[in-house]
């Protein structure tokens, strides 16, 4: 747990100052060193893709939140893409959770939906689960506008 803390502290410096796809990089490569997972990675953003610092530290601190819920898996996979959303999705193959279990997380829920996106989390016991974030980026509030 601690470090996975550590990871979580690193992710948002990174986040705020080396970019997104950095910032995912670091928390992937943490997390996967600490719990000895093995993480297949779909898709990421290209090394220029520009979203707003906030927009940054809610997909990390959305992926340490899917990582360190995930119970048990036996490899997870992630998928983020930048357009005129971001959207991360993060799949483990663990023992899930029933609808009552799974993790609190209304204050980055809050901080989600007060940018225009969603947050989810899906799961069924002994099915894995799956968080998803989708937010706006400030090309696709433009176009929204």
């Amino acid at each position: 747990m601690r470090k996975l803390s550590l990871v979580r502290q690193e992710s948002r410096s990174k986040a705020a100052g080396f970019g997104l796809r950095a910032a995912v990089e670091s928390v992937i490569a943490g997390w996967g060193e600490a719990a000895a997972v093995p993480v297949e990675i779909w898709a990421l953003p290209d090394p220029s893709s520009v979203v707003t610092d906030e927009v940054a530290q809610l997909v990390c601190e959305t992926l340490v939140l899917a990582l360190s819920a995930a119970r048990d898996p036996g490899h997870v996979s992630i998928a983020l893409t930048v357009g005129g959303t971001v959207r991360l999705t993060v799949s483990d193959d663990g023992r899930g959770y029933s609808p009552h279990e799974l993790p609190k997380a209304d204050g980055l829920r809050r901080r989600v939906g007060s940018l225009g996106g969603v947050l989810t989390f899906a799961s069924e016991p002994g099915n894995g689960s799956t968080v998803s974030l989708e937010l706006p980026t400030d090309k696709g509030r433009a176009k929204g506008r």
